[in-house]
């Protein structure tokens, strides 16, 4: 003998009900990169860290302009090792904003207060290699 089923019982156990799915985040989010938040308290975190990176340079700030800064600070004879990654655009070498410096002592890291665009101190982050290349 057959069962005479109820249609809106029917309709009701045919769709399941799944959990909403998250907002899709925009495109622009997808391709930006992650924000990275300045740690101003990164040396007194690692005191014994001797490599350091700066970043918010501006794009002006070559080799010869950082360690400028740092001997005009009384750290000439207190680093070992610069690097200051430059690009080319249209024909013209421009900095990319940041520098890596590796300093002798760890006091001497303390001591340099490295200048941005805007004449902003920036804060100093500790390298994830340590000592010169």
């Amino acid at each position: 003998r057959a069962r005479m089923i109820d249609p809106a019982e029917f309709v009701k156990n045919t769709f399941l009900e799944l959990p909403a799915a998250p907002p899709a985040p925009s495109p622009r989010a997808q391709s930006a990169p992650p924000r990275l938040v300045p740690d101003p308290e990164a040396t007194e975190a690692h005191p014994q860290t001797t490599t350091f990176i700066v970043k918010g340079l501006g794009r002006f700030a070559t080799l010869e302009v950082v360690m400028q800064d740092l001997a005009a600070q009384g750290l000439a004879d207190r680093f070992d090792y610069v690097y200051v990654p430059m690009t080319v655009q249209k024909g013209r070498p421009f900095a990319r904003g940041l520098a890596v410096v590796n300093f002798t002592d760890p006091e001497a890291a303390q001591l340099w207060t490295p200048v941005g665009m805007q004449g902003q101190p920036r804060p100093l982050r500790p390298g994830r290699v340590q000592g010169a290349c």
